[in-house]
């Protein structure tokens, strides 16, 4: 941050002093991390009315390689919105989370993972869907499956509150299922996690009132609360005789 204009640089450090109170006030974790070469780049852009595309992009890089997480990251973006008194952009909500995807280099993202949610892709699910079918004659393990559905209905949400929905939603979900439940977004705001039908009911109520608390939390904060469904819908679906329905049934979730 250099300049020749000394009013130019005091309006920089009062933004980058406001968003940075913000985001430790509200969703930031570790003080000592956020502070970055790429937040005053980001600054530096809104203050002189420069295209900030590019710098959010690097923003997006720079927190991933800090080890914080999607939703956090875009979280940190919004507060930098509050602080300018602002409107979100959806399109900076995007990049900062293609910058994001960009900095972890975790190697399954490569298909068969979605950077924004962290979750496995709905290919995906399915073909682990199907891979119980692969049983001897008479076995039905797929009985003792089924599908998880949570739904947060998001239909008419902005890009940006799809775009943190994802995000955090997933992020919840990895928490309380890890990674041994494979789960995937269907579309924006609608999850579906397989899981162990026998304990089904038990993670059912334990995903819905994760999801419900940390939701509630982090969009109220935002004024985005009204935009999802609270508390979230959710049920378990039972696993086709069929592992060619499959597709058919992770699709008709979908529509």
């Amino acid at each position: 941050m250099t300049h020749l204009d000394p009013h130019a640089h005091a309006e920089e450090l009062h933004l980058l002093d406001a968003w940075r109170a913000r985001a430790l006030d509200t969703v930031w974790r570790h003080a000592g991390d956020w502070t970055h070469p790429s937040t005053e780049a980001v600054v530096e852009a809104f203050v002189s009315g420069a295209d900030p595309t590019e710098a959010v992009r690097r923003l997006g890089e720079a927190r991933a390689t800090v080890g914080a997480g999607m939703s956090e990251t875009i979280d940190d973006l919004m507060c930098l919105f509050r602080a300018l008194g602002l409107p979100a952009e959806p399109e900076l909500v995007r990049e900062v989370a293609i910058g994001w995807a960009t900095g972890t280099e975790v190697e399954p993202q490569t298909g068969c993972t979605d950077p924004v949610t962290g979750l496995r892709t709905r290919g995906y699910l399915v073909a682990r869907m199907q891979e119980l079918y692969d049983a001897p004659d008479g076995a039905r393990p797929w009985d003792a499956h089924a599908l998880l559905v949570l739904d947060l209905r998001l239909d008419g949400s902005s890009t940006t509150t799809r775009f943190r929905a994802g995000a955090i939603v997933g992020s919840v979900l990895l928490d309380v299922l890890g990674t041994g439940h494979p789960s995937a977004q269907l579309r924006p705001g609608l999850f579906a996690m397989l899981v162990d039908r026998a304990t089904g009911p038990a993670t059912v109520a334990a995903v819905r009132t994760r999801v419900d608390h940390v939701t509630a939390e982090r969009f109220t904060a935002s004024g985005q609360a009204s935009q999802l469904r609270s508390p979230a819908r959710s049920w378990l679906e039972q696993l086709p005789d069929s592992p060619a329905l499959c597709p058919s049934l992770v699709e008709s979730l979908s529509l």
